[in-house]
């Protein structure tokens, strides 16, 4: 879903409706084309002129956007915004010695089960288990706390959009023949452009169910005869000896459900750009009215890039949860380029004038927000139409 909603200041309406600024300036330029003294062919105001200004509005195509999206974002908020998950359960990591707590027991550590110089090293007098069922055969089994977590089936399906965003907006520019002839002349040209900040929208859809689950710790229990149930050992003594350390660790799914929440990840980007350029150009005359100007640009693009991510997550438990970031980046990126224009000559200096230009970009833009990255590619094409004056 994209949608398109410039920010302009009034003045500066006209230049994001191109196609209504291209026909008020064919007016106004025919209109004085009417009302001015007979034109000056092109050979002569090439000849007599040596600065030049102009404006008009510009557009420029092919910006592009891609967007990723990341699950892990948004899964971490599930479980504890949901379903009132409770923490990882008391029962330690299988790397080392820890108190083991179980819903039906415990394995705590003793003096000796750290000290390698015991006989029983890594072993604990002080566990105990709550039912005979516990014991099966050479091992006894032990169960944590149960923990409610998202389902995450399709939730981790990859998503990604590529967008192509043009951008309207305004061009001053100036130049100065250095080097003149009849029909030809060298000398530079500059311009500023400025594009007000566009805003692309995506949207990101999932659905997902939660899984309850506990984990099963099984421990050695070779020596005979095992204590029955209910049955707790102490720090001190003595009493069956029990590795500290679960010979195994398994996860028990107790039940699942699908579809039974969902999350809405929403990302508004916004993109601001001004272009400066300059660089030697070429002008010539074609024929009685017209002159072309073909130039080399070094390029510089002063980039401003917001990002704002909104992501409600709701289900049947609970109430909706929304919660967002956002992030605002400012850069200068530079690049190369070339541009040409052809002019029509309206008379006492004056011009009209429509040019193309092809960018390269050195590099591209990057922003980051809670579960979105974006990536920009500045685009390569800009149409400019230029009313000036030469002097």
């Amino acid at each position: 879903m994209r949608i398109f909603t410039p920010r302009l200041y009034p003045f500066l309406y006209l230049c994001c409706d191109f196609r209504s600024a291209v026909s008020i300036l064919g007016i106004l330029c025919l209109s004085s084309a009417c009302l001015a003294a007979p034109p000056v062919d092109a050979e002569n105001s090439l000849g007599s002129s040596r600065w030049e200004f102009g404006f008009g509005p510009v557009y420029r195509s092919g910006l592009q956007m891609s967007t990723d999206w990341r699950a892990d974002a948004v899964l971490a908020y599930v479980p504890s915004q949901l379903f009132g998950a409770s923490s990882q359960p008391n029962v330690g990591s299988l790397n080392g010695y820890a108190d083991r707590e179980y819903v039906d027991g415990f394995v705590y550590t003793d003096p000796g089960t750290t000290d390698s110089e015991t006989d029983v090293y890594g072993m604990t007098w002080n566990w105990g288990y709550n039912d005979s069922g516990q014991y099966q055969g050479n091992s006894v089994v032990f169960h944590s706390a149960t923990v409610t977590d998202a389902s995450e089936g399709a939730f981790r399906q990859p998503w990604s959009e590529e967008q192509t965003v043009s951008q309207t907006g305004f061009d001053v520019s100036a130049g100065c023949r250095l080097l003149r002839g009849s029909r030809l002349a060298l000398g530079f040209s500059t311009g500023v452009s400025w594009f007000p900040e566009r805003t692309e929208q995506s949207a990101v859809v999932r659905r997902g169910g939660q899984t309850t689950w506990r984990y099963v710790d099984s421990y050695s229990a070779p020596y005979t005869p095992f204590p029955s149930a209910p049955y707790s050992g102490t720090t001190d003594g003595p009493g069956y000896l029990l590795s500290n350390i679960p010979d195994s660790r398994n996860i028990e799914v107790l039940s699942r459900t699908a579809g039974d929440w969902g999350a809405v990840s929403t990302l508004d980007v916004g993109v601001g750009l001004t272009k400066v350029r300059i660089g030697p150009s070429l002008w010539g005359t074609l024929g009685d009215l017209v002159v072309a100007r073909l130039s080399a640009q070094s390029l510089w693009a002063y980039v401003e890039t917001s990002a704002t991510s909104s992501i409600s997550i709701e289900s049947l438990q609970s109430d909706t949860v929304t919660f967002g970031d956002n992030s605002y980046t400012r850069e200068w990126v530079s690049g190369w380029g070339v541009e040409g224009e052809a002019r029509m000559v309206m008379g006492e200096g004056w011009y009209l004038g429509l040019a193309v230009a092809a960018d390269w970009w050195s590099e591209e833009v990057s922003i980051s927000v809670t579960s979105f990255d974006v990536e920009l590619d500045l685009g390569q094409w800009n149409y400019a139409i230029t009313v000036g004056r030469a002097f």
